[in-house]
Parts: C-alpha cells; structure tokens; sequence
C-alpha cells in the first residue's frame, strides 16, 4: 500500500547510507516533509569534492507523489520526485529527475566542455541511476519489513 511506503519516501535522509554521493540532509528551521519546507543535501563527488544544495519541496501529494526543486524553485537546477501507484498486491514506486533548466554543479564543466556534453550527461545520468536503485531497492526493503510487522 502507498500508506506503507509514504514515510519513507518523505524521510529524506533515507537515501544517505545507500548513496555514494548523498553525505547527510538537514531540514532548514526544523522543516518537515511538506509543500514549500526546504533542507540542505551535503554530497561528494570523487571528481569534484564536497558541496551543498538548497532544496525546495515542490510536490506534496500524500500517498501518491513526493519532490523537490534543487536550488531555485522558480529555475531549479534539478527535479527529484518520486510517484507512488496503487496496484494488486503492493505499490509502484516510479522515481524521475530531471537535470535543469537552470544552472547546477555540472553547468561549469559543460560551458568548459561543450563538444562533450552529450557525453558529460550521460555518465551523470548513470550515476545518477546507480545511486538511486540502490534507495529504491532499499525503501522496497524497508516498506516490505514494516508491512510483515504490522
């Protein structure tokens, strides 16, 4: 059920021990999952060090759909969202992100590399992809122990 699986989606520090990048999270003035709370997301890169973002919650759908807006809400960096779908015998839990329209940490390498940049962003997106079946898989695990003990 997208009951089960909704605390751990909107728990958004779950990613931190199964991603290589994601560092830690913060809530700003003791926020909390909901339309408009923003947090900082710590992260390191093996290529470019260590940074922070601001992230904005743009989507608040309880049960159904969960994300944010990296940067600027209004011209963010990246989307991250995750969908929640109802069907026989549990929930399908569809993530997407979305790099752009405004500027990121990656903006400074394609204004250095433009001939590369098709190249750039698809080793990011991989990257990308890699971290973020590992949450996945971990929210399923997680979801499917609280559902066996309840």
């Amino acid at each position: 059920k997208p009951a089960a699986l909704w605390p751990i989606v909107t728990d958004i520090s779950f990613g931190v021990p199964h991603s290589e990048e994601l560092q830690s999270v913060r809530w700003i003035d003791g926020g909390n999952a909901a339309l408009g709370a923003q947090f900082v997301g710590s992260n390191k890169h093996p290529a470019v060090g260590a940074w922070e973002v601001t992230c904005h919650i743009d989507v608040h759908d309880e049960n159904r759909a969960f994300g944010w807006a990296v940067i600027d809400p209004d011209s963010p960096g990246a989307r991250w969202r995750f969908d929640l779908d109802p069907m026989a015998g549990g929930t399908r839990l569809r993530h997407s992100m979305v790099i752009g329209p405004g500027p990121s940490g990656i903006t400074p390498t394609l204004e250095a590399m433009p001939d590369r940049e098709a190249r750039i962003l698809s080793h990011r997106v991989d990257e990308h992809l890699t971290n973020m079946r590992r949450v996945i898989e971990a929210m399923k695990d997680a979801a499917e122990a609280a559902t066996d003990t309840n």
